[in-house]
This record gives structure tokens, C-alpha cells and sequence, in this order.
């Protein structure tokens, strides 16, 4: 006779979670920021969003341990001693949880992900937030469970500036996924300089409206950016990074290598967090090297 309590345990044990649709999930994130972003209305915004497939992982690894502990049942004598009926039964009604698809469908993922813009008092604000050249062209299909998919998009300085100064929240969600929403991310529209916030560097505003411009594939206006953070610092290494940038986006071969080089010799001298990498300047110019034509 099976033991009764024993079975009960394992049962419960056991049990798979109730049947859903996998969807897949996304996070945004404004101006880099770890929290509420200062923003000021002279400079383009920059919103990072991705879409993953956690929740297909966390499936994924439930059903692996579901098996697993089937399979040690499976070996004790409690299940030795079960008909053929009641381990067909006990089966059935314990299902491991397999792991399923998550995809996004065949569209620009650009043209599916809405955002909702609500000022201090919750209502509707209407704001232009377009993908940037970078993202616009990458497609939807089926998303690799712990993978994600980055997405930059941006506000333009013009349509900031006919917003009046204060707090916005963003939601980001992918049409037609039902629960497929970000968190919002609060952004602080200023007039003006945008005070810096947690240690941050001064010129990170000037920083982080180049790199817009070099994720929209606008090189002129990179360049712009680019000077005025040299102008600031001679030894500007975010300065020198979007100037390479955008040499390299014009055809410049030569001129971005020489940027690049001077990004990389105040890097090394430059220990602030906030500022980019050697080993990520070291790249560029090893892709540019050996690259036949700019990006």
C-alpha cells in the first residue's frame, strides 16, 4: 500500500504552477540613470529599453527542477509500490513545466513598443519618442530565455522644450502583449543646465546628448557635441570617444584613429568611474583597424 502521507508531500511538492502564456518583458531605464534623471530641455533625451525573456528562464528552470525531483520519486519505494494506473495518475496530474517560446512577432520592435507620458498630476502628456537610427531596423522573432534585446530611443531637444519644467513618468510596453509594460522612469525636465546628481561628472549632459546623436547616426551633430566637451577639457575622454565616433561615421579612417588614440591616453591617465573604459576605446580602434569602411 503506497504511503499515503509521503505521496501527498511529493504531490505538492511537485505541483507545476498553473499553465500560462510566456511574454516576454521589458525595462527602462532614461539618461543612464539609477533612479530619477535630471534632465535639461536644451539637450535630446536618451531612453534605453530591453526586451527580455526572464520570465521564460525562471520557467525554464522550474520545470528542470520539477523533473529532477520526479525523477528521484520515480527511484523510491513508495513509487515502486504505485499500479501502473496510479503512476499514470500521479503523472498527469504533476506535470513538469516545460519550457516554452517567447517571441515578439516579425515587426520592427520599434514600431510595437508604445510609450505612456503622464505629468506631476497623472495626466496624458503627448511627447514625440522615437527609435534612434541604431535600433530602428531591428526586428522582433523569438527571444533566447536570459538574453535581451537593446532598444535606444530618444526625445529630441524641440519637443522637450515645448514641455514645461517638471517631473514625467515614461512607460514603456509592447503592443498587443498584455502585461508586457516597463516600470515607469521618472524624468525632472529643467530649463537651462541640468544640476549633476550622485557624483556624476559635470559635462555628462554633453556626454550623453553625443552619444544620442552617434546611436541616430548623426555624425555632425556627434562631432558638435564632441567639441564642445574638448572645449570644456582638453582632456575630455568621453570628448575624444564621440570624436572618433563621429570621424569614423563621416569616413574619416584617420581622424577617428587619432581621436580614438587621444581618448585612450587620457583614459589610462583618468581614473573616474564615470568615464569610458581603455579596454572599450582599445576596441574601437582594433574594429576600426580591421574594418574595410566605417560601420
Amino acid at each position: 500500500m503506497t504511503n499515503k502521507p509521503f505521496f501527498l508531500l511529493a504531490a505538492a511538492l511537485l505541483l507545476a504552477a498553473p499553465a500560462r502564456a510566456a511574454a516576454p518583458e521589458i525595462t527602462l531605464v532614461a539618461d543612464e540613470a539609477d533612479g530619477e534623471a535630471v534632465h535639461s530641455s536644451k539637450h535630446p533625451l536618451l531612453l534605453y529599453a530591453a526586451v527580455s525573456a526572464r520570465g521564460a528562464q525562471n520557467d525554464a528552470m522550474s520545470g528542470l527542477q520539477t523533473r529532477r525531483a520526479m525523477q528521484a520519486f520515480s527511484r523510491t519505494p513508495e513509487f515502486a509500490k504505485m499500479t501502473k494506473e496510479g503512476r499514470e495518475k500521479f503523472f498527469a496530474q504533476n506535470p513538469a513545466r516545460t519550457e516554452e517560446k517567447v517571441s515578439t512577432g516579425s515587426k520592427k520592435l520599434g514600431e510595437i513598443i508604445r510609450f505612456t507620458v503622464k505629468d506631476e498630476k497623472r495626466k496624458d502628456v503627448r511627447l514625440r519618442i522615437r527609435p534612434l537610427a541604431d535600433s530602428a531596423g531591428v526586428t522582433g522573432g523569438d527571444l533566447v530565455p536570459g538574453a535581451s534585446v537593446p532598444l535606444f530611443f530618444g526625445v529630441d531637444a524641440k519637443d522637450l522644450s515645448a514641455l514645461p519644467e517638471g517631473v514625467y513618468s515614461i512607460t514603456a510596453a509592447l503592443q498587443a502583449r498584455a502585461g508586457a509594460s516597463s516600470e515607469p522612469v521618472t524624468v525632472r525636465i529643467v530649463r537651462g543646465d541640468a544640476p549633476p546628481v550622485n557624483g556624476e561628472p559635470k559635462d555628462k549632459a554633453l556626454s550623453l546628448a553625443g552619444k544620442f546623436h552617434v546611436l541616430d547616426r548623426n555624425w555632425t551633430e556627434a562631432g558638435r557635441y564632441a567639441d564642445l566637451l574638448i572645449a570644456g577639457d582638453p582632456k575630455s575622454v568621453d570628448g575624444w570617444t564621440l570624436k572618433g565616433d563621429s570621424r569614423r561615421g563621416l569616413g574619416d579612417k584617420k581622424g577617428a584613429l587619432l581621436a580614438y588614440g587621444r581618448a585612450l591616453q587620457f583614459a589610462q591617465e583618468n581614473k573616474d568611474p564615470h568615464r569610458e573604459e581603455p579596454l572599450a576605446i582599445s576596441r574601437r580602434i582594433e574594429d576600426l583597424q580591421r574594418a574595410d569602411s566605417p560601420f
